[in-house]
């Protein structure tokens, strides 16, 4: 299966607001395209919970993926909603290097472990 890290990413703003900070959209783009920029990469990514807020977030993220497709057409998403053990529901999505010869393997061995092939 090859080497598996986990990181976390977390945004907490001082203050709660509705206006986007395009600052926030264009670092988290940064950051993302330049770990996907190697092909055998891949982000698996789940919208928390804890405050209610997962489908505004999931949303948001819609939005900033619909953005970086101008500048980095390199990367792939497949989204798939769940339900976990506690019946929460919880938005994922998978990022990849759609350069990677194994793209669709990836894309597919997810669905199979997920259950929806």
């Amino acid at each position: 299966m090859g080497e598996v890290r986990v990181f976390s990413l977390s945004l907490y703003p001082d203050k709660e607001t509705n206006v986007f900070d395009y600052r926030v959209k264009n670092t988290v783009i940064r950051i993302i395209s330049e770990f996907l920029r190697t092909d055998t990469k891949v982000v698996f990514y789940v919208c928390d919970i804890e405050d209610e807020k997962e489908d505004k977030r999931h949303k948001v993220f819609e939005y900033w993926y619909s953005k970086q497709t101008e500048l980095h057409e390199f990367i792939g998403k497949f989204n798939y909603v769940f339900k976990s053990r506690n019946n929460y529901t919880l938005n994922s999505s998978i990022l990849n290097n759609k350069d990677n010869y194994l793209s669709d393997f990836i894309i597919q061995q997810f669905k199979q472990e997920i259950g929806i092939l």
